[in-house]
């Protein structure tokens, strides 16, 4: 922009400048004054069309808000009923249900719902997900379905959202469900409400769809309906309304993770709008956003809603263009009579200007030392640029021979200080420069190498592939490698070396290479590399040798154990008894960890063979637990399993997969007194792949974050010693371990 005005005016000469001159001063003032009007006038618009934003966000807040509200209290009144209450005491303590109480909890259903046109379909279920008793609507009028029409199958989605859910809460979510009438798919908003008794246990669960078109049918701006994007949204960023994207439903039920608001926008705006609360987003120049909370069940996230209304900055700005219409008609008119004012005023100035050039043009042909700070971009330009011209060579030719003096002194405190070598080789190979460090390292003096090849100091059996590196540097490009060299004494140094042509005008004329010394290191390394292969090997013999002994260990440890029982029978002395049981006690505990030490060893010998097979692990962890059922409830706590699906297949070595549930409950059990132990079965997506995941969950004593990884480590407990508070080898969660990644899945752990 500066290099365009010079040039425009370049060409003007002095009267054009002054005319210029005089237009801008006296325009300034006015386009000072105009610019400040229109924005105040601009202010006060921009506050009207946001006051107008904000009202329609109100607007729908409270629509929605209302909506949800009115629906969770009609579903906390019908949970309160004596009706409700009675029937879910009756299913706490029998699994029979009082067909009289359900015809009664019914008919309580009909007579609170009648009327109500927002309603698909209103469920009562009990704590294991199956429905007991349920309405639908057709027009508005609500009819029982008969117990053939309910679902035969526990709806574990409900459980597992009422598992999650406190006292009074209420959740809401998406989804498409079919009309019990019509058998219509139509896009719904399931409102979920869970009942607990007073030991705060989930006893039943009470759901509503609502008909997710009548309802966003009230969510329509009265102002700007096809001018911005009306949208709700929870906490974590999923939508359960757009404008925009209302007809595309199944889209935005299947594809949540990527349509969703951290999708459409920005991470700074999308984090702002899921914080919650009121405000208004204006950092982007196209959109307005206004948002505001509107409810919220509980301390989750996903329960959590915010409406927002996005709408573009020309819709709600249109009002301000007329006002710069006008003030750019204003600037042109007062334009114009400033140059008509400047031209009769600048030819009372044009004389004297010209008698200072004149001057100018003198002190350029005699005065070479008097400077003039003059830059006008006219004739008086000729004197500065003369005046400049002279100055300008002297003060380049200063500068050139300052530069070159740095430049070497640079050059030479780098490489002399430098902790590599650093040489140059001419282009037959011969030495041309070393610093000092070469002289230290190899003890050679350079100033007897200089102008002599490189040759006798390289290895003789490394100089073939230094011989050619050098050729391909001449080629341009760079190299690196290590060689072996001869120092001042014959001995063999390891050099780590880096080479790049050097040019001049475009031609390779050398190389400059720098070497460091790196022989303690390599050797170093080599030692490394021989001790770890020598405790390699001395590992896996040792493995091998246990793998081996397995016959040898246990034949003669059954023998023992077998002759103990016998003799246990036989005599009947009871001291005797006693003693043979507690020998029959102690080998079988030695026979466990012999077994443990010797599949350990089979594992690290590489001696297990898989028998993978594609599995539905289900009934694979219900075995498991079942097995454990007893130990539990002798302690007095609850094991459970919940699975998300009945039907999960992944490719296991079903021996091994029993081996590692069995150890991993065995340790729940065990390091847990009170509470329970929660076993859940699933699937996840982790880098485009699906995932089987077990989660074995208790309430035990937990485990310190800095025992995370020792327990996976062979021997090694958090507890330790003689006082350690409970038994075992230290190798059931190593061999869990190991087991784990031969079938190439992953152990994870988190504790408390």
């Amino acid at each position: 922009m500066t290099n365009l005005f010079q040039r425009i005016t370049s060409k003007l000469g002095i009267q054009g400048k002054l005319i210029s001159l005089f237009m801008l001063v006296s325009t300034l003032p006015l386009i000072l004054l105009g610019i400040y009007v229109i924005q105040k006038q601009m202010d006060i618009l921009q506050d009207d069309a946001l006051k107008g934003v904000k009202s329609d966000v109100n607007e729908v807040s409270e629509k929605t808000s209302l909506f949800f509200h009115q629906v969770k209290r009609e579903l906390l009144l019908l949970s309160r009923t004596a009706e409700v209450q009675q029937l879910v005491y009756g299913l706490q303590y029998s699994d029979h249900l009082d067909q009289r109480i359900r015809q009664t909890v019914e008919q309580e259903f009909l007579n609170l719902f009648t009327g109500d046109s927002s309603y698909i379909k209103v469920t009562l279920l009990d704590k294991k997900g199956e429905e007991i008793v349920a309405i639908a609507f057709e027009d508005a009028v609500p009819y029982a379905l008969q117990q053939s029409m309910l679902s035969g199958k526990p709806l574990h989605y409900y459980v597992f959202a009422a598992s999650e859910m406190k006292q009074g809460e209420m959740q809401l979510s998406p989804a498409e469900k079919k009309h019990p009438s019509t058998g219509k798919v139509v896009p719904v908003i399931e409102c979920i409400v869970p009942l607990f008794d007073r030991r705060n246990e989930l006893t039943a669960i009470l759901t509503a769809s609502i008909n997710a078109e009548k309802f966003f049918a009230t969510l329509v701006s009265p102002r700007r309906t096809s001018q911005a994007r009306v949208v709700i949204v929870n906490g974590e960023g999923f939508y359960l309304y757009h404008s925009q994207k209302i007809k595309d439903w199944n889209r935005l039920l299947a594809n949540r993770q990527e349509e969703n608001i951290l999708g459409d926008y920005n991470p700074g705006i999308a984090k702002r709008l899921l914080a919650g609360g009121a405000g208004t987003i204006t950092e982007d120049p196209e959109r307005i956003i206004e948002y505001t909370s509107i409810f919220s069940s509980g301390s989750s996230e996903s329960n959590r809603y915010i409406v927002y209304m996005d709408i573009s900055t020309e819709v709600v700005f249109a009002a301000v263009r007329p006002f710069r219409t006008w003030f750019i008609v204003l600037i042109v008119v007062v334009g114009g009579l400033s140059v008509l004012s400047g031209y009769r005023i600048a030819r009372h100035f044009l004389q004297p200007i010209k008698q200072l050039a004149l001057g100018m043009q003198i002190v350029r042909e005699g005065n070479l030392n008097h400077k003039i700070h003059i830059r006008s971009h006219d004739e008086i330009q000729d004197l500065v640029d003369g005046f400049d011209q002279l100055v300008g060579h002297w003060r380049e030719k200063r500068a050139l021979e300052e530069s070159v003096r740095e430049s070497e002194e640079r050059y030479r405190t780098i490489v002399e200080t430098a902790h590599d070598i650093i040489w140059t080789l001419d282009t037959q190979g011969n030495f041309t420069f070393s610093n000092s460090r070469g002289e230290e390292i190899t003890g050679h003096k350079f100033s007897d190498w200089i102008g002599k090849s490189f040759i006798p100091v390289i290895f003789p059996e490394d100089l073939p592939k230094v011989q050619e590196l050098f050729l391909q540097t001449f080629q341009g490009i760079p190299q690196a490698y290590d060689v072996r060299i001869y120092d001042s004494k014959n001995n063999i140094l390891i050099i780590s070396v880096n080479t790049a042509p050097v040019y001049q005008d475009g031609i390779v004329v050398g190389t400059v290479s720098f070497g460091r010394d790196i022989t303690k290191q390599k050797w170093a390394e080599e030692e490394l590399i021989k001790s770890k292969e020598k405790a390699e090997e001395m590992n896996r013999l040792k493995s091998s040798f246990l793998a081996n002994m397995s016959h040898e260990l246990r034949t003669p440890l059954i023998g023992i154990l077998g002759f103990s029982q016998i003799l246990a029978a036989e005599l009947e002395n009871p001291e005797q008894i006693d003693m043979l049981n507690s020998i029959y006690q102690t080998g079988e505990r030695l026979r466990k960890t012999l077994n443990i030490i010797l599949d350990l060893a089979k594992v690290e010998s590489g001696q297990i063979e898989l028998q993978m097979a594609a599995q539905n692990i289900v009934p694979l962890v219900q075995l498991s637990t079942d097995l454990f059922t007893g130990a539990a409830q002798k302690k007095g706590l609850y094991l459970r399993t919940v699975a998300t699906n009945a039907n999960l297949t992944t490719t296991i070595d079903q021996r091994l997969f029993a081996d590692i549930l069995n150890n991993l409950l065995q340790n729940a059990v065990i390091y847990t007194d009170t509470g329970g132990i929660t076993v859940e079965i699933g699937k996840e997506k982790l880098e485009s792949k699906d995932w089987v995941y077990i989660s074995v969950s208790d309430t035990g004593i937990g485990i310190a974050k800095k025992d995370f990884e020792l327990i996976f480590d062979e021997f090694r407990q958090v507890s330790e010693g003689f006082s350690r508070s409970f038994d075992g080898t230290g190798l059931g969660l190593t061999l869990t371990k190991k087991y784990v990644e031969l079938m190439q899945g992953s152990i994870t752990l988190e504790s408390e």
